[in-house]
């Protein structure tokens, strides 16, 4: 397990995770590469030492990133959101 304590590694890993947000948005995958980088933070800074420590940081951080972060960058970066055949649809519901 000696490759999870590795810095380099978890760098690579989330620069990857966050350039994969391009592919696959949805806001989540970006803020796990995030947590990877700080990740590799920690690992170089010397402050995590063990696989065990590497996984809970990683595990920690992407949830406190994900849960105090999303809403803040949804709201800054917003997708396109139409409610054009809304109407149409409940119309024909309706009709049953």
């Amino acid at each position: 397990m000696d490759f999870l304590v590795n810095a380099f590694g978890w760098l690579v890993a989330g620069v990857l995770l966050m350039l994969a947000e391009i592919i696959v948005p949805g806001g989540i995958v970006f803020f796990l590469g995030l947590a990877s980088v700080v990740v590799a933070l920690a690992i170089w800074l010397g402050i995590v030492s063990t696989w065990t420590g590497a996984m809970m940081t990683f595990m920690l951080g992407s949830m406190a990133l994900i849960i105090a972060l999303r809403g803040l960058l949804s709201s800054i970066a917003q997708g396109e959101s139409t409610k054009g055949n809304t109407i149409e649809i409940l119309d024909d519901i309706d009709e049953f």
